[in-house]
């Protein structure tokens, strides 16, 4: 029973009764109707997509925290100030080989994969 028709009943109407809906021009037959149909569904969220860039010391001593990075999105590459260098050596930067001679690897720095980046070594 809808809304009006309780109410047509209370009143003692017995003309045919009119919904709220019908009265308000609304094709629906009651009110959970009208606002199950006015109500969109939550769209899902959209997944975050995140890349790992993790640190190597590659033949430093220390350890540096990776950073997580969400899609498109740049990381601050740390400069190496917590990474004990080896012997009579200097931090030049990151690169994606362990074999770099020069830091090919620029802050900030977006990942488009998770990434290992090595430490670069020079001479002091």
């Amino acid at each position: 029973m809808t809304i009006m028709e309780a109410i047509d009943k209370k009143r003692g109407n017995t003309t045919q009764s009119t919904t709220i809906a019908e009265a308000l021009g609304h094709p629906y037959d009651t009110i959970a109707d009208a606002i199950d149909a006015d109500t969109e569904p939550s769209p899902e969220p959209t997944p975050v997509t995140t890349f790992t860039v993790s640190y190597n010391a590659n033949g430093g001593t220390g350890t540096i925290p990776s950073d997580t990075v969400n899609e498109g999105s740049s990381v601050t590459l740390p400069d190496g100030s917590t990474l004990t260098p080896p012997e009579e050596k200097v931090f030049l930067g990151w690169a994606k080989s362990a074999s770099a001679q020069s830091a090919t690897v620029e802050s900030p720095f977006t990942p488009d994969k998770d990434t290992e980046l090595f430490a670069v070594w020079g001479d002091a």
